[in-house]
């Protein structure tokens, strides 16, 4: 149920915007929808939620290194979606036009409740990609302090940091945005719960890339005093226990 290919299928045969995904079951397969897809798309496997297995595909070359050796290659293949576009075009100096970004957000039965978005540099947006992912050393690199420092400024750009910050949690204290969109994403699934990972584009529509039927993202938070993380779990998880205990109360259920 939870292929990427059946969910492209479902959502799109309900109306959510959403890229263009198709499975490929070796090497000649993909390199055939490849030619369909143009350049740049994405990779992975068809279940899973890590962001590990992605791969970017941006030209013949990267596709060539790719499939070098390989004949049975099996997996899905993505449309890509520059979602810095608008912004570049419309708002250069925005935040959007600057970093790629990526939002998720929890739906339980009619309740939709924010969580978080994360920024990147890497078109792959993760957890591990975010600006707010934060490698500490290891005690050996301590005597080879140059790689050390240089990643630790990087991470002290403050101004853009905050920015980051602060945009994130404005999405969350905003507690609810594109509801009729989402519920309707999660049931056209078969679902009654899940969370849903997409980005907001410039002129003010959504993308969905993916929905996921655990309540990840909401406890597993990078840099949590100053993202406030505690206080954001607890409205999260208040949200949607309000939520369940309206479900089961809901007559004729159960």
């Amino acid at each position: 149920r939870f292929g990427r290919r059946s969910q492209y299928s479902a959502w799109r045969e309900h109306g959510i915007p959403t890229p263009r995904v198709d499975t490929f079951g070796s090497t000649a397969h993909l390199r055939r929808l490849a030619s369909e897809f143009g350049r740049p798309f994405l990779l992975r496997a068809d279940h899973g939620h890590s962001q590990r297995d992605i791969r970017l595909v941006r030209d013949d070359g990267d596709l060539d290194t790719l499939t070098e050796g390989a004949d049975d290659l099996r997996g899905v293949i993505i449309e890509f979606i520059d979602t810095r576009q608008g912004y570049i075009d419309t708002d250069p100096r925005s935040l959007f036009a600057r970093y790629y970004h990526k939002r998720r957000i929890h739906v339980l039965g009619d309740t939709v409740r924010t969580n978080h978005i994360y920024f990147s540099l890497d078109p792959i947006v993760g957890l591990v990609t975010s600006t707010f992912h934060f490698r500490r050393p290891h005690v050996r690199e301590l005597s080879e302090p140059l790689p050390y420092l240089r990643q630790f400024f990087r991470w002290k750009r403050y101004s853009r940091l905050m920015e980051c910050v602060r945009e994130d949690y404005e999405h969350w204290e905003r507690a609810s945005e594109h509801e009729e969109i989402m519920i309707r994403a999660t049931r056209a699934l078969g679902l009654t719960f899940s969370a849903i990972d997409y980005s907001t584009l410039a002129d003010g529509s959504v993308v969905l890339w993916e929905a996921n039927p655990y309540p990840g993202g909401a406890t597993n938070s990078p840099m949590p005093r100053l993202r406030r993380s505690s206080r954001r779990a607890e409205g999260i998880f208040d949200s949607l226990g309000e939520a369940l205990l309206e479900l089961v109360d809901r007559p004729g259920d159960g």
